[in-house]
């Protein structure tokens, strides 16, 4: 398989079935490992998974027909991965059953809305909900309607802070985190509520006014993206969600934040499989008008950190490239810069492939002044 000799089996089976569908010669991969023709060492493939926030993904395919020989020989973890998908499914059911509830009745405010990110890959993409972590509810609410907001989901039970090491209580956070937290962040202080669902521990919403940092040098309100929204569903649960256009320009700002911040790099999770499989699984399932997409990023002055979450994109999944004719182009020091949110624009000196599996590659990285929560 292409890309075998640069990247190890593991992380290959890793990119590869990170995927809705993935491609069926992965199966030849998936061969070879169960005859045992290739070194392969499963625990690096469970790590990597969950830390690049895909391996209920991974294990979905796994135990699929489609891609392991069951017929041949057994998977091994299978109990493990079976688990890990199951438990991801009830932990989303949860999540989604809390969004509907939150959102229905800030709709009965007369309060805008719109949910972003996995609610959204779920329903009109993956179609499975056990299949994507969601770490918490993500929702794009504008900054005049911030406070409304927040009130109302603290009716739910919510309080703003932290959680406790335990991650049974809401801990308060000090006057200087939260000023802290007001000027390098596009979110709220998140919003936390304890869970009596062992699968879900703590509850948490992020609200988002901004889809970049306040220092990023780039904007795109949530008052200015209230225009390029539709309806959507999940199950039962109907969401208002951006627009084909809007919805990728919002994956890729997601992914430049995460990829170029010095507080998501402390934390290993600037460059993650989850988010370049959602843009290559988004771009093979929607249609995108690349005329409008140009159009909107030129007009928002963000069509540098949109094309650089495409060209990253491309670079770890290849077949995506041919989804993207029209797409804005960005050259390789943009690629290569990180930092400048942080007010100290550096540069990578390795190719993102070369990273994407290593555990140290932030540790020259300054800390960040955006508090970690």
């Amino acid at each position: 398989m292409a890309g075998r000799a640069a990247r190890g089996a593991e992380q290959e089976l890793l990119v590869t079935l990170a995927r809705a569908v993935p491609p069926a010669s992965v199966a030849e991969l998936c061969l070879e490992v169960a005859e045992g023709r290739t070194q392969f060492d499963w625990g690096f493939v469970l790590d990597q998974g969950y830390r690049h926030g895909v391996l209920p993904m991974v294990a979905r395919n796994l135990l699929s027909p489609n891609y392991w020989p069951h017929e041949l020989v057994a998977l091994p973890h299978r109990r493990l991965l079976l688990h890990h998908y199951e438990a991801n499914r009830r932990r989303n059911d949860v999540y989604l059953r809390e969004l509907q509830m939150i959102t229905r009745s800030l709709t009965a405010a007369g309060l805008w809305w719109a949910s972003r990110k996995g609610p959204v890959l779920i329903a009109d993409v993956l179609r499975d909900p056990g299949c994507r972590a969601m770490s918490d509810l993500d929702l794009l609410v504008t900054d005049a309607d911030l406070s409304a907001v927040r009130a109302i989901i603290t009716e739910h039970g919510y309080r703003s802070g932290a959680a406790s090491a335990d991650r049974r209580t809401v801990v308060p956070i000090d006057r200087q985190t939260a000023v802290a937290w007001r000027l390098h962040s596009n979110v709220a202080v998140p919003m936390r509520k304890p869970s009596t669902d062992p699968f879900v521990e703590m509850m948490i919403v992020d609200c988002c006014v901004n889809l970049f940092l306040p220092d990023s040098g780039y904007s795109m309100s949530a008052e200015s993206l209230r225009p390029h929204c539709r309806t959507t569903a999940v199950g039962d649960v109907d969401l208002v969600r951006l627009d084909n256009e809007a919805f990728l320009l919002d994956l890729c700002a997601h992914l430049f934040k995460e990829a170029t911040t010095f507080v998501y790099i402390n934390l290993g999770k600037d460059l993650q499989l989850r988010k370049f499989a959602d843009i290559a699984d988004y771009l093979e399932t929607t249609p995108v008008d690349w005329v409008r997409l140009g159009e909107m990023a030129r007009s928002y002055q963000v069509a540098d950190p949109v094309a650089y979450a495409l060209r990253l994109t491309a670079m770890v999944y290849p077949d995506s490239a041919a989804r993207m004719v029209g797409a804005p182009a960005v050259d390789d020091e943009f690629l290569a810069a990180y930092g400048r949110s942080d007010g100290e624009q550096r540069s990578w000196d390795r190719p993102v492939l070369d990273r994407l599996f290593d555990l140290q590659r932030g540790a020259a990285v300054p800390p960040s002044a955006t508090p970690r929560m």
